[in-house]
């Protein structure tokens, strides 16, 4: 049997993960590995070659696996495992017709993601980075009574898009802070989860009218790419807070812009991986109220990832 593996900070965490020993130890191996060798993503061309007859893959959310990647690993391509907790980047409908058992990361990162969206959200609302900055570049001369004031969470209302389990997990570290309304929006209403957090049901653009804070935290689905567009932006309050922790493709680009342009949106900030064509753009468009950072909310645990530099997002 041959498992493909491509995914090196997995593998040669020490220790290892359970099980992962068994597989490649040189004494008596269950299967054949064949690992790609570095922190960088895996060509597709490499990729390619090192998954055709393999019966196991292992991929990361920046590998695309589609139709044509399927085609070429052939009959033989029994299960598919990504160390991710979202799939958009799995071809889940072709994967299906195959009879490939897909295997992903529920709930593993709820807390992480969770603990990074409040700290983006603290961080922008305290206006943290323009502080630093201003001690950076000699603008701090003396203490003055309304010089860099931000936004308080107390009394506030906050719009999680997606009350999921990370939404739900952001919503109860944020409650403490004096949180007088959540509101919330996604396929269907979720009744038994939003009464613990006395969580209101509404409209995308109710939402987006009545928050003070808003994070996205919804997964990448046809229905809600783009869903944070230029209407949306500009639905907003103009001291609105923006937290995106989702998927890149969740929120317009473009939109953002104008809006932040338009609108003085007081923050728009994302801690996703961009594709590489939107990074272009932020680094060159970017206004004085977005900045996006690295995708930050991997484990906590001291034996898998505490973090990731990735050259696709520029931390400020």
């Amino acid at each position: 049997m041959q498992l493909v593996i491509e995914a090196k900070p997995y593998l040669m965490q020490d220790p290892h993960p359970p099980g992962l020993s068994s597989i490649l130890s040189s004494e008596g191996p269950l299967c054949e590995v064949e690992q790609w060798d570095s922190d960088e993503p895996i060509p597709s061309k490499e990729l390619e070659r090192g998954v055709a007859g393999a019966h196991g893959l292992l991929c990361l959310l920046s590998d695309s696996v589609d139709k044509r990647l399927l085609d070429i690993a052939g009959a033989n391509l029994k299960v598919i495992s990504t160390l991710s907790v979202g799939v958009d980047h799995l071809a889940l409908d072709e994967i299906k017709k195959r009879g490939i058992r897909v295997g992903y990361t529920p709930d593993v990162l709820t807390d992480a993601t969770a603990e990074l969206a409040v700290s983006l959200l603290l961080t922008t609302c305290r206006r943290l980075p323009e502080a630093i900055e201003e001690v950076k570049n000699g603008g701090w001369t003396s203490w003055k009574p309304l010089w860099m004031c931000g936004y308080g969470l107390t009394h506030s209302t906050v719009g999680i898009l997606g009350l999921g389990r990370i939404g739900q997990a952001i919503a109860r570290r944020l409650k403490p802070f004096g949180v007088q309304r959540f509101l919330y929006t996604g396929r269907q209403p979720k009744p038994q989860e939003a009464a613990e957090l006395q969580a209101e049901f509404v409209s995308t653009s109710q939402l987006a009218a009545e928050s003070d804070f808003i994070v996205v935290a919804c997964s990448l689905t046809p229905a809600t790419k783009g869903l944070c567009n230029k209407d949306f932006f500009q639905r907003m309050k103009k001291t609105a807070v923006f937290i995106n922790i989702s998927r890149g493709w969740t929120w317009s680009l473009d939109g953002a812009l104008e809006a932040g342009l338009s609108y003085h949106l007081a923050w728009c900030l994302s801690s996703v991986m961009f594709e590489w064509t939107q990074a272009l753009q932020l680094k060159g468009r970017c206004c004085e109220s977005g900045r996006p950072v690295p995708g930050l909310g991997q484990w906590s645990d001291c034996s898998c990832w505490t973090g990731c530099d990735d050259p696709r997002a520029t931390a400020y």
